[in-house]
């Protein structure tokens, strides 16, 4: 099962960031960004809406995986024809 972590790591490496960027950018600090990845922390709240800004994802994706996009959501429940 994804967690945090996981899909910490995993966006990383699809936008090619480093942790020490995201915590240079974000103000968080490295040990903490250490300790997300490997998922030895909860995070807070104001943690993850700066994490999820910088990299422009939705909060809800960081947390538990959820929350595609509207697009993929409507493909999967309606049929076209």
């Amino acid at each position: 099962m994804d967690d945090l972590a996981d899909r910490l790591n995993q966006i990383m490496d699809q936008k090619g960031i480093k942790a020490s960027q995201i915590a240079d950018a974000t103000g968080i600090t490295r040990p903490v960004m250490s300790r997300y990845l490997a998922n030895r922390s909860g995070i807070s709240s104001e943690n993850l809406i700066k994490l999820s800004q910088y990299l422009n994802v939705s909060p809800d994706w960081l947390l538990n995986g959820s929350d595609a996009p509207e697009s993929v959501k409507v493909s999967k429940s309606v049929s076209r024809v």
